[in-house]
């Protein structure tokens, strides 16, 4: 039959064509003949042709073999450097090409695929598309998947002073948290020297982790001195080495001050190089002899233990021509000195140990602002 169709042409030109429509399933034989439009003639029949239409196969929906399954909505979920194995119902005699553009997979034929998902945190497709055994290519098959890579982060190593403490808050909103202590709060406060970890999961299970070294250090000692008076022009100075940083009340932050009788109360806060501080204060007032002698030391230990062996009268070095008597309970002189003394009185009189007991002392500081000074010293042997 030729199915009730002729080609004709009146150029004689080849090739001759014919289309025909043929629906999914369908088959026919095709023969042909020529004729010359001229004289009528025509050829004989051509051996016959068979013409088959074959079905375009719809690929299958791409299942999970190996991996999560996904959750909330998601096809799958891999963590990152996962391996996931992917498949789809197979057909027989059908071939898969699978494609995944992010890990350089192109037409990969094959009934599975295996994924190591070692990408950034994002979303990733990957498509099948199914040839049949008739060499007919199907319909493609998408997937998206999610690749989870948290990130947590401690931060820098600690410089911890002692007595302070550490907060490492704001690492990230997960969904889990581990510390080494084993809480599991999202917040951590480290108060001693360790290794500080944490290992947290997101939403779907994948996990991260960070540590971080606190190291913990003393805090300076400072010390300026005892309160102090000063009289007239006199001036104190100050100086302060060994630390990072210096800041004065008054403003200035170099190592070292010079205050005046009308300098009041100055503190100081010094800032080492781990970042630990200090702060101390000084009193300076301008010469009172209620201020300067209020508590003048009352008794001393002369017994060669180099401790409290000598009578010390603080800020008498203020008044060096001020003049000093002892008296015992008789009246008797037995220790005078006329200006510049050295806080070095040992208890003696003219070379010889004085007996334990209480004596009596007028200090005439040779200054029109200062009233003479009385009171007692005992020496303890």
């Amino acid at each position: 039959s030729d199915h009730g169709l002729s080609v004709l042409s009146s150029d004689n030109t080849s090739p001759y064509q014919q289309s025909v429509t043929l629906n999914a399933g369908e088959n026919i034989k095709i023969w042909v003949k020529g004729i010359n439009s001229t004289t009528g003639c025509a050829s004989s029949w051509t051996n016959s042709a068979n013409g088959a239409a074959n079905l375009v196969p719809v690929t299958g929906a791409i299942i999970v073999i190996e991996g999560s399954g996904g959750n909330n909505n998601l096809f799958d979920v891999a963590c990152r450097n996962e391996d996931h194995k992917y498949g789809i119902d197979l057909q027989s005699g059908s071939q898969y090409k699978w494609n995944i553009a992010a890990l350089g997979v192109n037409n990969y034929v094959a009934n599975e695929i295996n994924a190591h998902w070692n990408l950034p945190q994002g979303s990733y497709q990957l498509s099948v598309q199914e040839t049949s055994a008739a060499g007919c290519a199907g319909s493609i098959s998408n997937a998206s998947v999610w690749v989870a890579n948290p990130i947590v982060s401690l931060g820098s190593d600690v410089d911890l002073c002692a007595g302070a403490t550490h907060l490492f808050s704001g690492i990230g909103n997960f969904s889990s948290y581990l510390w080494n202590d084993g809480s599991n709060s999202p917040e951590y406060t480290a108060s001693a020297e360790g290794i500080v970890w944490v290992k947290v999961k997101d939403q779907y299970g994948c996990g991260a982790s960070d540590s971080v070294l606190v190291s913990l250090f003393a805090n300076p000692v400072l010390d300026l001195g005892n309160d102090t008076s000063l009289c007239g022009e006199a001036t104190y100075k100050i100086d302060v080495e060994g630390f990072d940083a210096y800041e004065w009340s008054t403003g200035a932050t170099s190592n070292s001050i010079t205050l005046d009788p009308k300098s009041g109360t100055v503190s100081l806060t010094v800032t080492d190089d781990h970042g630990c501080k200090a702060t101390d204060e000084i009193k300076v007032t301008e010469c009172n002899p209620e201020f300067l002698f209020d508590k003048i030391t009352n008794a001393f230990t002369p017994n060669n233990d180099n401790v409290h062996d000598t009578w010390v009268i603080n800020n008498i070095d203020l008044f060096p021509d001020a003049k000093i008597e002892v008296f015992d309970k008789w009246g008797r002189l037995v220790y005078s000195v006329n200006g510049g003394y050295k806080n070095d009185w040992d208890g003696t009189s003219n070379g010889k140990k004085l007996p334990m007991d209480t004596y009596y002392y007028i200090i005439d500081f040779k200054s029109d602002a200062l009233k003479p000074k009385k009171g007692t010293v005992t020496i303890v042997r």
